[in-house]
């Protein structure tokens, strides 16, 4: 099997994660707060389950994109996500 997609998260421990970066270059992408967005993100069954392992990369896309509905690829997700 060939992993198309790696998202892990070293808790700040190793790297320094601008977490408010990602969050707002996203406000800016879907025209929402940074607020909103930060709400979105924390209120939501996403980031838990991401950082426990529990969503696979492709469904936490997925899931993100229905929650803030916006057109992004898992490719610009990931990037943007390991930007931060």
């Amino acid at each position: 099997m060939k992993l198309a997609l790696v998202i892990f998260d070293l808790g700040g421990v190793l790297v320094h994660v601008r977490f408010q970066e990602l969050v707002q270059r996203i406000a800016r992408e879907v025209n929402r707060s940074p607020a909103q967005v930060d709400d979105i993100l924390n209120d939501s069954e996403l980031l838990g389950p991401l950082h426990l392992g529990q969503l696979t990369p492709g469904v936490f896309c997925e899931r993100l994109r229905g929650l803030l509905g916006f057109a992004w690829t898992d490719g610009q997700i990931t990037t943007a996500w390991n930007g931060a």
